[in-house]
């Protein structure tokens, strides 16, 4: 009776080792951004960086490093931030390189969790859509470089997308979608931090130009955003994730160990 039991607990474990690294494989392959908590005060969408507005350093930096997304360029360089609360996430993309104060500058930021997915768009002109997101577009300083360029502030509702602290995003910021809500005199390209001037764009991930499908299943090349928990939460990131599948395989290695040295005993 002890055996039997014994061999259905192990392959129990492997079983659910199976199901567990399916949906994990998929997960790792794909690059991660960490959201930052908010401890205080959150950033105020006005298109001005204050000093110690935006919890750093940036997730995202682009310069002549970043890879590129051929045939795009990129604007030299840009620092992006992402932070979160218990009901929005606060997205800072500040264009350092973008020097020209265009109208049709523009910013293009896709969230997707499960079914839901929610597409934003901002522009130099401080037009932006769709409803329920603020959004505001500066060109001044920061502290990231004294002279004036281009500043594009989010605040996005979890509530968009059925969103709650702690969960894992799929994001990604690319050059051009068919769900892009154009101004009527359309516009030439989004990523995050586009320049009209220039027609430089920051792909995000590189290679990602174009988004013509939101479904989950069809999401392999975006990219993650896990978004920090807030008060008393605590779900592990991915690389926590890693520590848990790695506690499950030890544990089954040792009921096999066990199982062994019973039918040795025998």
């Amino acid at each position: 009776m002890s055996n039997r039991f014994s061999k259905k607990c192990v392959a129990g474990v492997f079983v659910f080792l199976f199901l567990f690294c399916l949906p994990m494989s998929a997960l790792a392959d794909r690059p991660e951004l960490v959201s930052r908590k908010i401890t205080g005060a959150a950033p105020s969408i006005n298109g001005v960086v204050g000093a110690g507005e935006w919890p750093g350093p940036p997730q995202l930096v682009f310069d002549g490093d970043t890879e590129p997304s051929p045939p795009f360029t990129y604007i030299d360089p840009t620092f992006v931030y992402f932070c979160n609360d218990l009901t929005h996430i606060y997205v800072l993309v500040d264009a350092v390189g973008d020097k020209t104060q265009d109208g049709g500058d523009e910013c293009l930021l896709i969230f997707a969790n499960g079914e839901d997915y929610i597409l934003t768009e901002g522009f130099g002109d401080g037009s932006m859509c769709p409803d329920g997101i603020q959004y505001a577009s500066g060109f001044g300083s920061s502290p990231n470089d004294a002279s004036s360029h281009r500043i594009h502030e989010f605040r996005i509702p979890l509530s968009e997308i059925n969103a709650i602290p702690g969960q894992i995003l799929d994001f990604c910021s690319p050059h051009n979608s068919k769900y892009m809500c154009l101004r009527p005199t359309g516009s030439p390209g989004g990523s995050l931090g586009y320049d009209e001037t220039t027609g430089n764009d920051n792909i995000w991930p590189p290679g990602l130009n174009e988004v013509h499908d939101m479904r989950e299943e069809s999401r392999g090349e975006w990219g993650l955003l896990q978004l920090q928990p807030t008060q008393n939460q605590n779900v592990p990131t991915l690389s926590e994730w890693g520590m848990i599948l790695m506690g499950l395989i030890l544990a089954g290695a040792a009921m096999w160990a066990m199982k062994r040295k019973q039918s040795a005993a025998v």
